[in-house]
């Protein structure tokens, strides 16, 4: 298993050298290779099966062919190895187990048999080059047997049994200048693709392109296949098609090819693109993912699970997008001077982290970040952490539930790691005005990751900021919004809950009334204050809810803690990158049983929590049990409540209306008398009202808005400027049926009334 491990891991490192190459298993009959064919054609699970690949064409093998294997290893040590040594080159030596040793060159560039055979030249005496297989600067498409797979003659693995760094080599300079060609004053030393964007490249420039291409495919092109290559691709300013087609006929006859009639073209067969099939076999070899998100996540670098937080680095004043990975090194997103774009290269598409997006208190300093790649860092462990960020909420917020400050503290450390989750909680202050709900949300703001303070925003600017950072969203006082905010947060507080949360919108094209459909990955955490919860789905499903109260004393400002949340949130960041697989353990060993599906939103938080220590973990345990039994009882009372909203608004169609207007002004004072007791004759009662009206408006604005088929804008009006709705019957009855409300239609006969709408329907269809 290990070796076949090694054989898939090998082959994986060869494509990023060239990324496809022809291989073929053995026949067990003749012991010799099979069929040839693309790699990118095998599936991967049989690749095990697999028993020789193609040279390589930026590789020089040289197999030394003594008569046993002590001789081979003796012409090694003697002649070969202080030879690289000498001249500095890297190379991988393997054992076959057979009578032969392999050693492998690799290089940069693509190197041709000339530069091989000059390379071996000027290495080696004539003596050691008998000794060496020459098939493999003579040839083209040389087969040899494949690393870490049963060797064809001795049954064992081919396995490597010395190295030497750079395992990748540069050509040397001396090998370029004996290699380079003069014609007529003019140096040929160019890749065929800077030979084809040349509009005046030289008579030797395009022979020499034409070869690259005939060596390139195994010398199974045509004269037609070559010609009609160079005329889509090639930028020669005189090409002409005729005259090109008697040159390259002449080229690929002068260095052996001859026609074969009966062999197809791409004339008489047109299925037979192998250029195309080529680049379809590269494209179709990665299985589709979606595009990295780059302000945390797991991905995979180098064949190895890698945890990494985003950055944002600066070039002459231009944002470079960067990750920091847990293998203490960085990765550059974007073409800078003489970096590659390093993140794409190694794992793969992604989309830009600009730390601009975010607030400034949550930005990750160069400081920290140079520490962490210097191993400098000093992170203290997670239990410590969380006792501070317990007796700085402690200090500045007050709670009812001493277990809640806990919750805050292993929210906060959450926010570093959600990734590693299928889902996240949402956090909802609900409270009174100067019940401190703003207070909790600015100390969330500095201890969070990457924080994103809300209060109005474009539903493509707020997905955007998201997508690119992985930011926690943070809305204050959610009441004051304008309708359109509170949906588009509705909708976000919904499908950015999950891991796999994608948001389509549709934006405006260039051309007048055409529209694109854009998709938004929003998996993020969020927080609000309300006066009340959202309701009872969001509750129930992805919410953990705290009640604020007011405090008697006053209680330090948050900006005396600011400096210190943030040096917290940045020790977060490097706690993590060392004890992530640490968190994954822990959550897989989690007993998520405890509560049902409930209680599945606080996975993240115990899985914190049990990390910082059990103490915490029973603490936040014993008060997930606490408010799921609470929630279920506000479930229930919230249910009554709506169907008494219902209730109210069918009490105000007359016997034969099929619509009514009603006003949200008074459907919320109907609700609070009815709730109250309150008496329309005491003044007191009449105070009460007053006081308490803006607080049942909540609850029967927030009500109606989880109705789409009844809140809509094209209903809304706004007569002496209180807000009111058009209804129809109709869908009071479908809203009923569907939560089985079976009381309000018998109480209200709406059983007659939805047949007969019905039999109207029909005749009218």
């Amino acid at each position: 298993m290990q070796e076949t491990n090694k054989l898939i891991e090998n082959l994986k490192w060869l494509r990023t050298l060239q990324p496809d190459f022809y291989v073929a298993k053995c026949n067990p009959q003749t012991n010799k290779p099979s069929r040839w064919q693309l790699l990118s054609s095998v599936p991967e699970k049989e690749w095990q099966e697999l028993r020789f690949r193609q040279q390589l064409a930026c590789e020089l093998l040289l197999e030394i062919d003594g008569k046993n294997l002590q001789e081979s290893e003796a012409i090694f040590s003697k002649h070969i190895k202080p030879a690289l040594i000498k001249h500095k080159f890297g190379y991988l030596c393997f054992s076959t187990f057979s009578k032969s040793l392999h050693i492998h060159l690799f290089f940069k560039k693509e190197i041709n048999n000339k530069l091989r055979k000059r390379l071996i030249e000027e290495l080696f005496s004539n003596e050691v080059i008998s000794k060496l297989d020459d098939s493999f600067w003579t040839k083209s498409r040389q087969m040899l047997a494949l690393e870490y797979a049963p060797h064809y003659r001795s049954g064992k693995p081919k396995e490597l049994i010395e190295k030497r760094k750079p395992i990748v080599n540069e050509i040397p300079a001396w090998l370029k200048a004996k290699s380079q060609t003069q014609t007529n004053g003019r140096v040929v030393d160019k890749t065929t693709a800077e030979i084809l964007a040349n509009p005046e490249a030289t008579e030797q420039e395009r022979v020499a392109c034409v070869m690259n291409l005939y060596e390139y495919y195994g010398r199974a092109w045509s004269v037609e296949d070559i010609v009609q290559y160079l005329k889509k691709h090639a930028r020669w300013s005189d090409f002409d098609e005729g005259i090109t087609r008697k040159k390259v006929a002449k080229i690929l006859e002068k260095y052996g090819h001859r026609s074969n009639p009966n062999r197809p073209t791409t004339q008489n067969k047109p299925n037979r693109d192998w250029k195309k099939q080529y680049v379809l076999n590269v494209l179709l070899n990665e299985e589709k993912k979606p595009p990295l998100r780059l302000g945390q996540g797991v991905t995979r670098i180098d064949g190895e699970r890698t945890f990494f937080f985003g950055t944002t680095l600066y070039f002459d004043g231009k944002p470079i997008s960067a990750i920091v990975t847990d293998k203490r090194n960085i990765l550059l997103g974007g073409e800078i001077n003489k970096f590659e774009d390093e993140i794409k290269s190694k794992a793969g598409a992604y989309i830009p982290f600009d730390e601009r997006l975010i607030d400034s208190c949550g930005v990750w300093s160069n400081k920290s970040i140079r520490a962490w790649l210097e191993g400098r860092e000093n992170t203290r462990e997670l239990s410590e952490i969380i006792n501070e960020l317990v007796e700085i909420a402690r200090k500045h917020i007050w709670l009812t539930d001493d277990s809640e400050y806990i919750l805050l503290a292993c929210y906060s450390a959450g926010t570093y790691c959600f990734t590693l989750f299928e889902q996240f909680p949402r956090l909802v202050f609900y409270g009174h005005s100067g019940a401190g709900k703003t207070t909790a949300c600015r100390l969330l703001r500095y201890a969070t990751f990457n924080p994103i303070w809300v209060s109005q925003a474009t539903q493509s600017s707020l997905f955007r900021s998201v997508e690119a950072t992985c930011g926690t969203l943070i809305c204050d006082n959610f009441d004051s919004l304008s309708v359109e905010a509170k949906e588009l947060l509705l909708h976000f507080f919904i499908t950015g809950s999950s891991s796999d949360g994608v948001f389509r919108l549709a934006e405006p094209a260039k051309k007048k009334g055409r529209f694109t459909v854009k998709a938004f990955y929003v998996y993020s955490p969020l927080v609000l204050n309300s006066i009340i919860p959202l309701g009872a789905e969001a509750a129930e499903n992805r919410s953990i809810c705290i009640r604020m109260q007011q405090c008697d004393k006053a209680l330090p400002k948050i900006a005396e803690s600011k400096e210190r949340l943030h040096t917290l949130g940045e020790e977060l960041r490097l706690w993590t990158l060392k004890n992530w697989r640490l968190i994954e353990e822990t959550r897989d060993n989690l007993n998520t049983d405890l509560f049902g599906r409930r209680g599945d939103v606080w996975i993240p938080l115990l899985t914190i929590a049990k990390v910082a220590g059990d103490s915490y973990y029973q603490a936040l345990k014993n008060l997930a049990e606490k408010k799921i039994k609470e929630s279920q009882a506000i479930l229930s009372n919230q249910e009554e409540r709506n169907k008494t909203i219902l209730r109210l608004i069918l009490e105000q169609f007359q016997e034969s209306e099929k619509s009514t207007t009603i006003r949200l002004k008074d459907l919320a004072d109907e609700l609070a008398k009815n709730e109250l007791g309150i008496n329309p004759e005491d003044e007191r009662d009449l105070r009460l009202l007053k006081a308490k009206h803006r607080y049942y408006f909540s609850i029967v604005k927030n009500f109606l808005m989880g109705l789409p088929q009844i809140y809509k804008p094209e209903r809304i009006s706004r007569p002496q400027g209180y807000e009111s709705l058009l209804v129809y019957k109709q869908d009071l009855i479908s809203i009923i049926r569907a939560r089985g409300w079976k009381d309000l239609l018998n109480e209200f006969h709406l059983h007659d009334y939805a047949s007969e709408f019905s039999e109207q329907g029909e005749q009218g269809e």
